[in-house]
């Protein structure tokens, strides 16, 4: 596999990164015609056809990804401590979440089943690891995309609302967020607090998709893909979010 700029850093890194200095703010106004200017919790409010459509196709991406697996897997319960033995529960937990968007967005309001279904669709993929069919890399990488890139609009949006978005200007001037005025809370408070609310969600909706798709790269290797995302999550706030 060729490496890019860094040996831990993929084409994906850089898509993502692209996405979210470049793609999101230029195309902020299409994205407003196409979604409605809706932010993620608010998408069971009106049914939105084009955005249902798009999250239940990432949805079924990722269900392909997890039925399937990658040449030379072992399986996440015989790679103890590594990054894939983390992922699977976090990926099931933003698949649940973009089935709700799904089923919202296309007015389906009987999703009550789905946290019971999700969970034991966990645990059937567990079991059955060894028989699932072999899905090369190069493919799985694909499947996984269009779900990370969502998650990095539902980021945006929840970090607009929260923060008014994230930039390099708001580190210097933050919220009214007590003792943010002193100098010394931009590290000892404000930018541990910044960083702690992008790793969360960069876990849940970047790295769990990705080594779940067959990534294994170690934690080192994630700690530096996850600085090329902040640098974009900074550019990005000091641009236009949608």
């Amino acid at each position: 596999m060729p490496t890019i700029l860094h040996p831990a850093i993929q084409a994906e890194d850089l898509l993502l990164f692209l996405w979210l200095a470049v793609i999101q703010p230029l195309l902020a106004t299409w994205f407003g015609n196409v979604l409605g200017d809706i932010q993620p919790w608010e998408i069971g409010s009106h049914p939105n056809l084009p955005l249902g459509f798009i999250f239940l196709l990432a949805s079924l991406g990722a269900i392909a990804v997890l039925v399937t697996r990658a040449p030379g897997e072992s399986g996440p319960i015989n790679r103890g401590g590594s990054v894939i033995s983390f992922a699977h529960l976090p990926m099931i937990l933003s698949l649940g979440l973009f089935l709700l968007y799904a089923f919202d967005s296309l007015g389906i309001k009987n999703w009550e089943p789905l946290p019971c279904g999700l969970f034991a669709f966990f645990i059937a993929t567990g079991m059955l690891w060894s028989r699932l069919p072999i899905v090369p890399y190069s493919v799985r990488r694909v499947l996984i995309t269009p779900m990370v890139l969502l998650g990095a609009w539902l980021f945006t949006a929840l970090s607009n609302a929260v923060f008014k978005g994230f930039s390099i200007q708001l580190l210097f001037n933050p919220p009214n967020i007590p003792g943010a005025s002193d100098p010394r809370a931009l590290v000892t408070t404000y930018l541990p607090l910044i960083t702690l609310f992008v790793l969360v969600y960069y876990l849940a909706f970047v790295l769990a998709p990705r080594a779940v798709a067959g990534d294994g790269t170690s934690w080192r290797g994630w700690l530096v893909r996850f600085g090329v995302y902040l640098v974009g999550v900074l550019v990005n706030g000091a641009t236009r979010i949608f």
